[in-house]
């Protein structure tokens, strides 16, 4: 970990020093040089694809901005963690329980006093990633029988993931197709789980709050006509 007087940095041990010191100095500089790739933009957050120094090595990752979005959020936030602190910390509680999510590789939080509260997160770059919106968009254009077979193995990986959330008391309360990553090498598809900003992990997980979780997954797959009830009773089976 890092602290200047500009604020503070914890990263990766292969995380270039250097370059987190530039980071915790002048934080919004790197999504001011990558605005033109962004990812997401809006009220509370930006997010940009981005090159950093890592194992001595530039390496893509995403580099995202979170901050607060109304005066109480903004009044609890100096009781609490940041948005990167909570994402970094679930980040790696995530993988260590076997769930598949992109790796936390620095964050930054900068000094403030009466400022709003912003933070910043460095995640690896899944390579080949779409959400499940856009995989299952490029699945439609495809032959029936390869179709048929990449679908039956997201079925199954989603299943296991989703059932490896739930075994391990995880739960993400907006459990939706863009939170959820899908990456294809010829027949190997993986599936990863995105937005720690909805994840929880608790002592008890009740049937209801699995439901939730299930029926919020299902209601994104309504969106797409095609995927049958057997690839949905593939899911659950794995699951």
């Amino acid at each position: 970990w890092l602290k200047v007087a500009g604020g503070r940095g914890h990263a990766v041990r292969e995380f270039d020093a250097g370059f987190l010191k530039r980071l915790v100095e002048s934080p919004h500089a790197l999504i001011e040089e990558n605005i033109e790739l962004p990812l997401k933009i809006s009220h509370s957050s930006i997010v940009v694809e981005a090159d950093v120094s890592l194992a001595g090595r530039l390496r893509h990752v995403l580099y995202k901005r979170a901050g607060v979005t109304n005066f109480a959020k903004w009044v609890t936030s100096f009781f609490r963690q940041s948005r990167a602190e909570q994402s970094w910390r679930l980040g790696q509680a995530l993988r260590v329980r076997g769930i598949a999510t992109a790796r936390p590789l620095a964050i930054i939080i900068p000094r403030f006093r009466f400022s709003p509260r912003v933070s910043y997160l460095v995640t690896e770059w899944i390579d080949g990633a779409q959400d499940f919106h856009q995989f299952a968009w490029y699945l439609n254009t495809l032959g029936g029988g390869e179709r048929f077979n990449i679908c039956r193995q997201v079925a199954e990986n989603l299943g296991k993931l989703v059932g490896r959330m739930h075994e391990a008391y995880v739960t993400h309360r907006d459990l939706k197709g863009c939170n959820i990553l899908i990456t294809r090498d010829g027949d190997d598809v993986q599936c990863y789980l995105i937005d720690m900003h909805g994840v929880q992990i608790r002592r008890f997980l009740s049937g209801g709050r699995r439901v939730q979780n299930l029926a919020r997954l299902a209601l994104s797959a309504e969106t797409h006509p095609w995927i049958t009830l057997t690839m949905r009773l593939r899911f659950l089976k794995t699951y």
